[in-house]
């Protein structure tokens, strides 16, 4: 409740209003306030979460090409199938990092799948792409030129 009301008057803050123009005191909260402010407290919190966290500033040195490659083929990775479909920002998220922490293999078609395989085991994106770089540190020689496992 108390982080309720801190994110109620927060979304006033940011609308502009007066906590009462927005909800008379005579009345309950309505349902879409509620669903507006945990929003908000979802965000705040997303937001510390992203400071103690990697701030994803080496995404800047992956080549734009990377970027483009990697866009071109994430909606190929689903294949319809929900499970996969709600993890693809995930999905990116970990292609992406990897680009950015191993530019020397970068991203190869393929890795998509892998990701994708790895988004959906996992608990948390830190989990996912913990495996997924140590599944392709093992077996960098799948997306290496001339195969050489």
């Amino acid at each position: 409740e108390e982080q309720l009301a801190f994110a109620s008057r927060t979304l006033c803050h940011e609308l502009n209003l007066e906590a009462s123009e927005l909800v008379p005191r005579s009345t309950k909260v309505s349902h879409s306030f509620r669903v507006a402010a945990k929003g908000v407290v979802a965000a705040q919190s997303f937001r510390r979460m992203s400071e103690h966290h990697r701030s994803y500033s080496m995404d800047k040195a992956v080549p734009l090409r990377t970027i483009e490659q990697i866009d071109l083929d994430i909606p190929r990775t689903a294949s319809g199938e929900a499970e996969l479909l709600s993890c693809l920002g995930v999905a990116r998220a970990l292609l992406l990092r990897h680009a950015a922490e191993d530019p020397e293999l970068g991203y190869c078609q393929g890795m998509n799948m892998v990701a994708a395989l790895f988004a959906v085991a996992a608990q948390s994106q830190e989990e996912a792409f913990s495996r997924f770089r140590a599944f392709t540190r093992s077996l960098r020689g799948l997306w290496e030129p001339g195969f050489p496992l």
